[in-house]
């Protein structure tokens, strides 16, 4: 497969990165700027081919044939260079002219090479990017690179700047100069694979593998003060994801809690992408049973607070917004939720619910949770002050109920609900809860999900249906 540039490349990348902020008109798309030989672009309406001057949007895939060749630059100034026998996704792309918080992009590159430079939500907010393959997550901590999918796997060269390459089995930087792999085995980290060994070319230890030290990246990793920039490595994984959002303009239904899991009976996949520091990012479920059907959640803003144990993880974002992309036969939609400090986009994350119980009875004490919020934004976030989860498990699911004490705007509510049926790894239920305003109960509806071996762990999302406003947040059981 040839991953080279046709001749007259170089001089249009020059031409490309300086007009980067030439059609702020065409802000949240791409321009198609070269089309040689049968390219065409998929979405979906339908399969056409593409011409120059074409705009690519989300849900869009352009796709080339073994003589096609295409060059595509996107409204926050990334170039990416399409060569033959490729297929390259757009599968979420927002920037509003600016960078301000709420800009991503997201890609798939489902087979074939292409060649990148970022552009400014690459460089400044460098976690709302990621390059997606079959088998590894790419983020991006610096300007450029080539990247191919095949039958070896998904391979990484560095050409400024520095990468990192994720899958199951961890991460690797990749500076420039150098190249890695990640193999069909998910469960084997990425390797780097320079030609001519492990030799210090300016990335890495001496001997070693060229890419575990950011701290000595080569000089197009240094910001504009000439500081060597942070490297936060990014990690994909597959497993169950609960949420919930209270505050802000939530419009439509993922304001109400919502729990996903990695279930190969209800044909549902989930990936989760989390930062170095352990904090969700945006996750993507994918219908098996229905192909092209996919659900992709992002995170963006501050992140108010959170912890971790082991492989699982919750927090709370504020002062920023979720997107959700939702990709079907007939068509695409996205929709934005936006909050402030006081309002919360609430998650819990953990991997893969296996070898679930089949009898007995048990109980999960709480772990840990956020701080429950309004959805009025109009008072301080509150404090869980306990939380428990009691039920028991049979062959094909179980029952499961939930016991809760909170404290919010003065208010000290109480909830307890009577065990409701489960099948699988997630479940849901409604309980009544009472104190401060709820002298005779308020609604309370939950989503969750159970993770790890033998369902070592538990997240919900929950939301209570106060008079006027709703009251909600995650919380973190270990069994």
């Amino acid at each position: 497969m040839n991953g080279t540039l046709p001749p007259c490349a170089p001089r249009a990348l020059a031409l490309l990165v300086a007009s980067a902020f030439a059609f702020q008109a065409h802000a949240n798309s791409g321009r198609v700027e070269f089309v040689s030989g049968n390219v065409s672009l998929k979405n979906a309406q339908g399969v056409r081919p593409l011409a120059r001057g074409a705009e690519l949007r989300t849900g869009d895939t352009v796709i080339t044939t073994v003589n096609g060749r295409a060059q595509v630059r996107f409204s926050d100034g990334a170039y990416v260079s399409l060569q033959p026998d490729t297929e390259f996704a757009v599968e979420q792309y927002q920037f509003n002219g600016q960078a301000d918080g709420s800009e991503r992009g997201l890609f798939g590159l489902l087979k074939g090479t292409m060649r990148t430079v970022t552009g400014l939500v690459g460089r400044v907010n460098r976690d709302r990017y990621a390059l997606r393959t079959p088998n590894a997550t790419i983020g991006i901590r610096g300007t450029g690179g080539v990247i191919s999918f095949g039958p070896n796997g998904t391979t990484v060269r560095g050409t400024s700047g520095v990468w990192v390459i994720g899958n199951d089995g961890g991460t690797t930087f990749v500076p420039a100069g150098r190249t890695a792999n990640a193999s069909g085995d998910s469960k084997s980290k990425p390797k780097d694979t320079t030609e001519g060994g492990g030799g210090d070319t300016g990335g890495g230890t001496p001997g070693g593998t060229g890419s575990s030290d950011p701290s000595t990246s080569p000089a197009e990793n240094r910001n504009s003060t000439g500081q060597t920039d942070v490297v936060s490595a990014i990690t994909v994984k597959k497993g169950a994801v609960a949420y919930a959002l209270i505050g802000g303009n939530t419009t439509f239904g993922l304001s109400n809690p919502a729990a996903v899991g990695t279930d190969s009976g209800t044909g549902s996949v989930i990936e989760y992408v989390t930062n170095s520091s352990g904090q969700l990012t945006d996750y993507k479920s994918t219908n098996t049973n229905n192909p092209g059907h996919t659900t992709t959640v992002a995170f963006s803003g501050t992140h108010a607070e959170g912890g971790t144990s082991g492989d699982v993880g919750w927090g709370r974002w504020s002062n920023g917004t979720l997107t959700n992309t939702f990709v079907y036969s007939g068509g695409s939609s996205v929709n934005s939720i936006t909050v402030g400090s006081y309002g919360g986009l609430h998650y819990f994350y953990g991997p893969p619910a296996t070898s679930m119980p089949t009898s007995g009875s048990f109980t999960y004490n709480m772990l840990g949770a956020t701080s429950p919020t309004f959805k009025s934004e109009g008072f301080a976030p509150g404090t869980v002050t306990s939380a428990q989860l009691n039920g028991t498990f049979t062959p094909t699911g179980g029952s499961i109920g939930m016991s809760m004490a909170l404290t919010a705007n003065a208010m000290n509510l109480t909830m307890t609900t009577s065990p409701t049926s489960f099948t699988g790894s997630t479940f849901n239920f409604s309980g009544n809860t009472l104190g401060g305003t709820c002298s005779s109960g308020c609604s309370t509806t939950v989503q969750g999900a159970f993770s790890g071996t033998g369902a070592s762990h538990a997240g919900v999302g929950y939301a209570i249906t106060l008079p006027g406003n709703t009251l909600g947040g995650v919380i973190t059981f270990k069994k």
